[in-house]
C-alpha cells in the first residue's frame, strides 16, 4: 500500500476521505474521495463539478483479491456521498487495468468518456 506521509498530509490538508473496509484490525481495501481538483499525475489534474466526488487511489491488500471488494467499497462510499448531497461519484480507470474495468461495470458505472494526454515538449530543467 503506497500511502507515504507526504500523500496523506497532501490529501488530509484538502479535506479528501478514505473510505476503507477492514477485517477486523486489518485493513483489505481502501479508496480515496477528494471534492476538489485531484492530481492524476504529475502533469495531469482531474477538475469536475461541485456536485460529484472523484475517487482515486484504490487498493486491495493480496488475500482479498477476488472477493469483489471494489464494488463494495465504492456502493458503500457512493450511499454515504449521495446521503450528503453529492449526485453521484467520478473515478478514472486506465484502459489496460481490466480487473477494475470489469469491477466497475459490475457495480453499474457508466464510461463517460477517455483521457488521452500526450506530451509535444519536452521540459526543459
Amino acid at each position: 500500500m503506497n500511502l507515504s506521509p507526504g500523500f496523506l498530509d497532501a490529501a488530509l490538508s484538502k479535506g479528501d476521505e478514505c473510505y476503507a473496509i477492514m477485517d477486523g484490525a486489518r485493513l483489505a481495501a481502501y479508496g480515496w474521495y477528494a471534492r476538489t481538483p485531484t492530481s492524476v499525475s504529475e502533469h495531469l489534474e482531474a477538475r469536475f463539478d461541485d456536485a460529484y466526488v472523484y475517487m482515486y487511489k484504490a487498493a486491495y491488500v493480496e488475500p482479498y483479491r477476488g472477493r469483489r471488494l471494489h464494488a463494495i467499497a465504492k456502493a458503500g462510499a457512493l450511499a454515504a456521498y449521495r446521503a450528503r448531497g453529492y449526485n453521484g461519484l467520478l473515478s478514472y480507470v486506465a484502459a489496460d487495468n481490466l480487473s477494475s474495468l470489469k469491477a466497475n461495470l459490475r457495480l453499474g458505472c457508466s464510461d463517460i468518456g477517455a483521457i488521452c494526454a500526450i506530451r509535444i515538449f519536452r521540459e526543459r530543467k
